[in-house]
């Protein structure tokens, strides 16, 4: 009973740690993190870091661990500024230090000068050009991207753009809303749909179940084609939209959508007399049907 107990609580705190280092970014947030040394290479511990939000100035606090690092997790997406400080060191600060849907936004290591607190050190934070924190391989498209590739409001192509992924043709096995993508080699209704981080999927054929319509909401779309556990739930990718939050500052964007008819043709089956149109020049007083073009507006 004893042996148990003991087995039962080493599966719990196991379970506790892997839960720690695999969620430290979600389906709807990012991460930072990073390692902070001292001139001689030594690991500081102790250190006070501090991440601002520039589009709200929401503040998130932590201290680096007894190895040095830094884990800033579940980090709502935006730009951010890091500062480090520790006794004895001159600050630290980072600035422009963007974070991403699902992915960790890694500083590297953070080198502390000696010298006063009331001195700093300031970089320029950039996307590393190798993902090292993670083994997960996504692509994001910004709201910008969104609204100026000329996709219509067929956002779900955006996802044909990324490494992995192609129209499932023949392969789909099954109706699907929108796109039919094959992520992987997977099929069709093999794919994953969020919107904000919620079930977004049709149960009765392959896509989503929402067409989300709005360009102009939207902050970014992620499709993660492989994922860790944390997603489960389907073999071929996760497809992820995140809308817009508000910020300090009042502002608003507008913008117009229109689909119409006007430089629209006829299709062959919408025209031809063998149909019972009305070929060109026949009187419909012949029976036959006058071939018109479909109306069509949406604003």
């Amino acid at each position: 009973m004893k042996q148990k107990f003991v087995l039962k609580s080493v599966a719990i705190v196991m379970l506790f740690l892997a839960s720690t280092f695999s969620f430290g970014q979600g389906i709807v947030t990012g991460s930072i993190s990073g390692t902070v040394i001292d001139p001689s290479g030594a690991l500081v511990s102790s250190a006070s870091v501090q991440a601002t939000q520039t589009e709200t100035n929401r503040v998130f606090s932590t201290e680096s661990s007894k190895g040095g690092v830094i884990q800033l997790p579940s980090l709502h997406p935006g730009t951010y500024s890091v500062e480090v400080e520790a006794k004895g060191f001159q600050s630290f600060k980072a600035q422009g230090v963007r974070v991403e849907v699902g992915k960790d936004t890694s500083l590297g290591s953070v080198n502390l000068t000696i010298g006063n607190a009331s001195e700093s050190v300031t970089v320029e934070g950039a996307a590393p050009l190798v993902e090292a924190t993670t083994d997960q391989i996504s692509q994001n498209f910004d709201s910008k991207q969104i609204a100026s590739v000329p996709l219509g409001n067929t956002y779900d192509s955006f996802v044909l753009f990324a490494p992995g992924v192609a129209t499932a043709g023949s392969g789909a096995f099954s109706n699907n809303n929108g796109a039919e993508l094959s992520i992987n080699g997977q099929r069709a209704r093999s794919n994953n749909y969020q919107l904000d981080g919620q079930n977004n999927n049709d149960n009765t054929i392959g896509g989503p179940s929402i067409f989300f319509g709005n360009q102009d909401s939207i902050s970014e779309l992620q499709v993660v084609t492989n994922f860790d556990a944390e997603y489960g739930r389907n073999l071929g990718g996760v497809v992820n939209y995140i809308t817009k939050s508000g910020t300090n500052s009042f502002h608003g964007t507008g913008y117009e959508f229109w689909q119409g008819n006007t430089f629209d043709s006829l299709q062959n089956q919408e025209k031809n007399p063998l149909l019972g149109f009305c070929a060109p020049g026949e009187d419909p007083k012949d029976g036959c049907t006058p071939p018109v073009v479909p109306r069509f507006v949406q604003n």
